[in-house]
């Protein structure tokens, strides 16, 4: 039997000529299965049920919603943003609806701002009206899904599901109440813009082609008629360049 000396006390550890080898390894590996367990969440594979939903739209009492196409996440400020649309049969209110959202890991109802658009006929049709509705939601920060009801009053309640891993990765940036409006705003400004620079364009062409012309019939002039054709000409010219300048300023903001 050998003898170990441990300390200045005396104390002696046992080598049972190597006997007790198999009880190192055996800790050894009983702590590294115990990390194992421990860090698994990080590393394995998450098999828990995927909570997606399939409809595309929910139907209620002269409301429709088309619910989000994508769901965006911040991780780091832990905020979901989704983007719906309702569809208005009526525009009495008493069909509106109302959103809350909830999670199975969250014992009550989670943070959330609600942005609305204004109501636009759709299309062609002169009886319903859409508006966009934007959802911004706070998270836990382990979350595994969460669950958006959309609620109409003394009618029903239709949940979807979120999962985490259904989301795409982004920076999301806090948007006031007025944001939709603002961007509504902002997209009919842009059409108008665009409308006028395709009315600058088709004039463009035409004095194009209009100083085309007057080139040829200079070609041929004389006299006074040459002298008129000529200022015709310096003047379509200058309206040319003047609107081109016009567009080129203008495109710069499309």
């Amino acid at each position: 039997m050998k003898k170990l000396k441990l300390n200045v006390n005396s104390k002696y550890i046992v080598l049972r000529d190597g006997y007790n080898k198999p009880l190192i390894i055996g800790s050894i590996i009983a702590i590294a299965f115990t990390i194992i367990l421990a860090t698994s969440k990080l590393w394995m594979p998450d098999d828990r049920e995927i909570m997606s939903y399939d409809s595309t739209v929910m139907t209620f009492s002269m409301r429709e919603i088309t619910k989000p196409e994508r769901v965006i996440y911040d991780k780091e400020k832990g905020i979901l943003e989704m983007e719906l649309t309702e569809s208005h049969l009526s525009d009495d209110k008493k069909f509106d609806v109302n959103y809350y959202c909830t999670s199975p890991d969250y014992n009550r109802k989670l943070p959330i701002e609600i942005i609305k658009g204004d109501l636009s006929k759709s299309g062609d049709s002169q009886v319903i009206e859409n508006r966009k509705v934007l959802l911004q939601i706070r998270v836990p920060e382990d979350w595994w899904y969460i669950t958006v009801n959309v609620e109409q009053k003394d009618n029903i309640t239709i949940p979807f599901n979120i999962d985490y891993r259904s989301v795409q990765a982004s920076v999301i940036e806090y948007k006031g109440k007025d944001f939709l409006t603002s961007l509504d705003s902002q997209k009919s400004d842009l059409t108008k813009k665009k409308k006028g620079q395709e009315v600058k364009h088709e004039e463009l062409q035409k004095l194009t082609e209009e100083i085309k012309q007057l080139n040829t019939a200079l070609s041929k002039a004389k006299g006074d008629e040459k002298k008129k054709l000529t200022a015709d000409l310096v003047k379509k010219k200058e309206n040319a360049e003047k609107l081109q300048k016009e567009y080129d300023l203008q495109q710069k903001d499309i």
